[in-house]
């Protein structure tokens, strides 16, 4: 939820796909594909995906604070969302 500095609030929402697949959500792109991730036991070279998306502001207006979703603790095999970036501009 992005809410404005005059208390109005416009929902949204993101949708990624697991970073194994290297294929964009609907509506998002792929940022980046690498060729192996690094494991403690060392490379494990299968390709992986970082994703973007973009959310449309209503114009005029100044965002006061994003409220993510609450994914819950990362686990192994759970599903869970990283945001490593967040751009207005």
């Amino acid at each position: 939820m992005i809410t404005y500095s005059d208390g109005t609030t416009q929902p949204f929402s993101l949708a990624y796909s697991d970073w194994w697949t290297n294929s964009a959500a609907s509506g998002g792109g792929v940022l980046v594909t690498l060729p192996y991730l690094n494991q403690p036991s060392g490379a494990q070279h299968n390709q992986v995906s970082l994703y973007a998306d973009t959310v449309s502001l209503i114009p005029g207006k100044t965002i006061k604070y994003l409220t993510l979703p609450n994914v819950g603790t990362a686990l192994i095999n759970q599903t869970a969302m990283h945001v490593f970036a967040i751009a207005v501009g």
